[in-house]
Order: C-alpha cells, then structure tokens, then sequence
C-alpha cells in the first residue's frame, strides 16, 4: 500500500453570499463580521477569474472551496490539462490565474502552461507540485512554483499578488 499524504487546510475568515465576513469566535461558533469593517490584503485583492487543474479530487475540492470562500469564482476545474486548453481555445474559459498540479494524465502542468501562454499570454500559472527538480526550468517558464505541501494560506498569499 503506498503512503498516505495529510494535506492541512489553514481556513482563513471567508464572505458569506451577502458580504458580511466571518470568523470563528471564542466559542468556536461562526459569528458576523460587519461588512464595515476592513478585509485583509487576501480577502480585498486578488485574481477574478480563476480555473483548476489538479488530478486530485479532493484537492480539486479543496482549492474551489478556499476560492469560493474568499469570494474568488473558479471558471474552470478538471484533471488535465489538456481539457483546460480545449476549453480557452473554444473561448468557454478565459481566466486570469490558473492553478495548476505539474503531474497531471497526458500532458504535465509545465507544458500545459507553455501552450496556455501561447493561447493566452496574460494569464497567471502557479505551478503546483512535489517535485523540486523542475522549480528553475518553471520559474525560468515565468511560472509561479509552489511546492507541496503547502498552506491555503500560503496559496492565497500567492493569488493575491498575481
């Protein structure tokens, strides 16, 4: 049986639908926040569209539900690649970052990335992965690399300067 990895999920304070923010208090329950009262750099920047590539699904799941609570909506998510360039192509999709897992079925993330800049140059690509090896040759791409494991935090922290 080959090893199982733990992914933590650092949660940070979300938006509902009516744009009041929340947060746990001290008693662990959900309380309201005034929608008056300041967002962090996270909640307040950041891309608009935002579209997933990852073979995982319960990562998939768990990036679309962080976006979706940081009020950032998902245009595309799917297992490879390919089916995300298919989808720019046809002018379904236009998104401003892609997050992208570089081992995907097919083709890999840096290639995928590579032919998205070529469909369309402006969008963002942060390259996720396990694999050191490729960090220069995908920073080198002009690729955000964000190695695995990560935080959500340190992903939002990524997205917000893209």
């Amino acid at each position: 049986m080959a090893p199982q990895s733990l992914i933590l999920l650092e949660v940070p304070a979300g938006r509902n639908r009516k744009g009041a923010s929340w947060k746990s208090g001290k008693s662990g329950r959900r309380r309201k926040r005034r929608p008056s009262q300041k967002m962090s750099a996270a909640q307040s920047q950041g891309p608009k569209r935002i579209a997933i590539v990852e073979d995982k699904p319960e990562l998939l799941s768990a990036y679309g539900s962080v976006l979706r609570g940081m009020g950032w909506p998902t245009v595309f998510a799917g297992a490879k690649g390919e089916d995300l360039l298919d989808a720019v192509k046809s002018g379904t999709v236009e998104p401003d970052v892609v997050i992208m897992d570089y081992r995907l079925p097919g083709m890999d993330g840096l290639e995928a990335a590579r032919r998205l800049h070529r469909i369309l140059p402006r969008a963002r690509v942060v390259l996720t992965t396990a694999d050191d090896s490729i960090r220069e040759e995908a920073e080198g791409a002009g690729l955000r690399f964000l190695q695995k494991p990560f935080s959500i935090a340190d992903l939002i922290r990524y997205l917000s300067r893209v």
